[in-house]
C-alpha cells in the first residue's frame, strides 16, 4: 500500500523565501514617496513584477498543500483560493483577502485593463501585511511537516 504523499517543508521554504525576497524589494521601493514612485516607470514595473512573483509563489504553496494533504489539484489561481478556503488550509479571512490579490495578479499579467498606477501602489501598501501573514502561515505548515 503506497504511503500518503508528505508535505515537503523544503519546498514550502523555497516558496516562502521567494515571497520574502519580493516583500523586501517592495518595502525598499515603498520607502520612497508615492509621487516619486509614480513618476518612475522602473519602480512601477518592479512593483508589478514583485507582485506577480509573490502570486506565483503563493499559488505554489497552496497547490502543494492541497495536493499533498488532500489529494487535490486545482488549475486556476482563484480556484486555489476557493479550494484552500473550503479545506481550511489557512486562515479563511486571509485567504479571502488573497483572492482579491489573485484577481489583481490576473489583471496585471493578462492586461484585462490598464491598472492605474496609484491604485497599484495603494493596493500594494495595503496588502503587505497579508503577504507577510501568508509567510507565517506557510512556516506553520513547515513545522507540521517535520
Amino acid at each position: 500500500m503506497p504511503s500518503e504523499p508528505r508535505i515537503d517543508p523544503e519546498r514550502l521554504n523555497r516558496y516562502a523565501l521567494k515571497i520574502e525576497e519580493n516583500l523586501q524589494d517592495l518595502r525598499e521601493i515603498l520607502q520612497t514617496p508615492d509621487e516619486e514612485i509614480l513618476s518612475s516607470s522602473r519602480d512601477i514595473k518592479a512593483l508589478k513584477y514583485c507582485l506577480i512573483e509573490i502570486a506565483e509563489a503563493t499559488a505554489n504553496i497552496l497547490q502543494h498543500l492541497l495536493a499533498r494533504k488532500w489529494g487535490k489539484v486545482v488549475d486556476s489561481y482563484l480556484g486555489l483560493i476557493d479550494e484552500s478556503i473550503n479545506k481550511g488550509v489557512m486562515d479563511k479571512e486571509l485567504l479571502a483577502r488573497l483572492k482579491f490579490f489573485f484577481r489583481f495578479r490576473n489583471y496585471l499579467v493578462h492586461r484585462y485593463w490598464e491598472v492605474d498606477d496609484r491604485i497599484l501602489l495603494e493596493n500594494t501598501r495595503r496588502g503587505l501585511e497579508d503577504m507577510e501573514a501568508l509567510v507565517l502561515e506557510t512556516r506553520k505548515w513547515m513545522g507540521k511537516a517535520k
